[in-house]
């Protein structure tokens, strides 16, 4: 760390330089990370690139103004206010002022009325009656605290010091201002506009010096604005119920470790009787056929067998766990066959072992070979994964539960027959 009142940006030549002034002792130390001794020995130019500066506004785009320099006066009164304050209430709360004679008073004499009256107004003698002798009479001078407004002008200046940092009144402990109705909006607004901008120019000027390439820095501020639990919960389980979110994403903002993808962390869901307005003004078609002899996987032609209408129903069984895959799938930036099968395996592997429970009159586990199988679908499907967009999410996920039935049908049947 550089001492910020001896560090500063300035320009030599065409180029930014930070200019510091170190101590004798760290010589040494500034010397090993290639800092170039000044003209005047102590002085030390750094290249930008070198240090880590976060300005506050500025109007030239290089140093940043300080807050009290800015508002030194508000801070002045501020500091005027509270030496008046100490002043006055340390004095007895007597404020100063004249001791007339109608005469004229010998040096001596008035040195003793000046020291006996002052004794008279001491703290330990505030309240008590003053008696004053020989015509000498009393005129206050200063204003009354009253008149002044003093309480007044310190409870200003409490709300004008805040105001340059941008901290609600609430968090330093002034209340006057504030409701048990308004507290949670004004915290939330503190880090929408003063934790959130600074946090920004963290992030961009690490990023900027530090990190490259797939590296970033990032705040995560969601801890300042969590509310209470019951808010909480009611918001993610609207998330959820939408399919906006899975179980990762609430484990992760409370602070849970996440669920493996087979025990379905990453899974998103959708209530059932949820459905595209475009079906139901007959933009697709029923994904179960009316007719045995009907093509049900839209566009994909199968043969007319006895099985068409339980394929159907189990096409329809995993579309949505297939939309999933597919929805997740594209927004991927790389889609390899590693991460298809991450994505796709326990989908496909479901769906075989349904294949097997249902149209097969032995069933068994799946064997090895089976487990192949799925593989060899996923990577299949990878190859097509590339082109799919999001536009077309429901189709692909449609065309991928035809595509998957009919190859691990095909594969599992070859495999209970050599058995």
């Amino acid at each position: 760390p550089l001492p910020s009142d001896r560090t500063r940006p300035v320009r030599k030549g065409d180029d930014l330089m930070y200019e510091t002034t170190v101590q004798a002792q760290l010589d040494g130390y500034l010397f090993q990370v290639g800092m170039e001794p000044g003209a005047s020995g102590n002085v030390r130019y750094l290249a930008p690139d070198d240090v880590l500066h976060i300005p506050g506004l500025s109007f030239n785009g290089i140093l940043g103004m300080s807050p009290i320099q800015i508002a030194r006066q508000t801070v002045g009164l501020s500091l005027a206010a509270e030496k008046f304050g100490s002043l006055f209430f340390g004095n007895g709360s007597r404020p100063s002022g004249i001791l007339s004679h109608p005469g004229r008073l010998r040096d001596e004499a008035r040195k003793n009325i000046e020291r006996s009256f002052t004794r008279a107004t001491s703290r330990e003698n505030a309240h008590k009656a003053i008696v004053l002798e020989e015509g000498v009479a009393w005129t206050p001078m200063s204003v009354p605290p009253d008149d002044a407004q003093f309480v007044e002008t310190r409870q200003f200046q409490i709300a004008e010091i805040a105001r340059l940092f941008r901290v609600p009144l609430h968090m330093i402990q002034d209340l006057s201002m504030s409701t048990n109705n308004n507290i949670e909006q004004q915290s939330i607004e503190f880090v929408m506009h003063t934790v959130r901008p600074w946090a920004i120019r963290w992030e961009q000027e690490l990023v900027r010096k530090l990190f490259t390439g797939a590296f970033f820095a990032e705040h995560d501020i969601s801890g300042l604005l969590r509310g209470d639990f019951q808010s909480r919960m009611a918001g993610y389980t609207a998330l959820r119920n939408v399919g906006a979110i899975s179980a990762n994403d609430i484990r992760q903002a409370e602070g849970y470790n996440p669920v493996s993808e087979e025990e379905g962390g990453d899974i998103l869901l959708a209530p059932l009787n949820m459905v595209p307005l475009e079906t139901l003004a007959g933009a697709e078609e029923p994904e179960t056929p009316t007719d045995p002899g009907e093509d049900d996987n839209d566009g994909e032609g199968v043969p007319d067998d006895p099985n068409n209408l339980l394929r159907g129903r189990i096409i329809a069984a995993y579309r949505k766990l297939f939309a999933d895959a597919v929805g997740r799938t594209i927004k991927r930036s790389v889609r390899d066959g590693k991460t298809t099968r991450a994505i796709f395996g326990p989908v496909l592997c479901a769906m075989a072992e349904c294949i097997v429970a249902l149209e097969f009159p032995h069933p068994g586990p799946l064997s090895a070979a089976g487990q192949v199988a799925i593989a060899n679908h996923s990577t299949a499907i990878s190859q097509r994964a590339g082109a799919w967009k999001h536009a077309g999410r429901e189709q692909a996920a449609a065309t991928e539960a035809g595509l998957a039935y009919d190859a691990l049908r095909a594969k599992l049947t070859e495999l209970m027959e050599v058995q």
